[in-house]
């Protein structure tokens, strides 16, 4: 009786550790650039198809947190005809990075490029955009609120 549980916790212990092992293939401790490229291609493209579900979805628990689904909206009112990633930078051994992307938009005619920059984290195994609120800016005192 004995003999046949060492040989289950015995079992079950090698089961744990080869599990436990391998746990970082499930969660990476960092993102790839190509991974990144991946997310960043879908949150455009969410943008674009105005999927504000997803858009949503790829943002980071701390944003999530402190925006709720249902208050969460996402609108342009000039409808983008493209976007092209021109650049991905990873940091902080791929926990970070900041993607630029310009959107081509067309409107009334003319075709305009603008610019966008914005940063990622890597979080529970996949990239995530940070939206969050940026506390720091003093709105009241950005030039035209200023009271004369």
């Amino acid at each position: 009786m004995t003999r046949k549980r060492l040989t289950v916790i015995a079992a079950i212990s090698i089961i744990l550790l080869i599990t436990g092992g391998c746990a970082h293939l499930l969660y990476p401790a960092h993102g790839t650039e190509e991974s990144l490229r991946e997310r960043v291609n879908q949150e455009w493209m969410a943008k674009m198809s105005k999927n504000i579900d997803m858009l949503y979805d790829l943002t980071t628990d701390e944003f999530k947190k402190e925006t709720p689904r249902k208050s969460f909206h996402f609108a342009s009112n000039v409808p983008m005809t493209g976007f092209t990633i021109t650049k991905l930078e990873l940091f902080d051994d791929g926990a970070r990075a900041i993607a630029a992307v310009d959107m081509h938009i067309q409107h009334m005619g003319f075709k305009f490029k603008f610019p966008s920059r914005e940063e990622w984290l890597w979080q529970r195994g996949a990239w995530r955009l940070n939206m969050k609120k940026h506390k720091d800016v003093d709105v009241s005192q950005l030039p035209f609120n200023k009271k004369k």
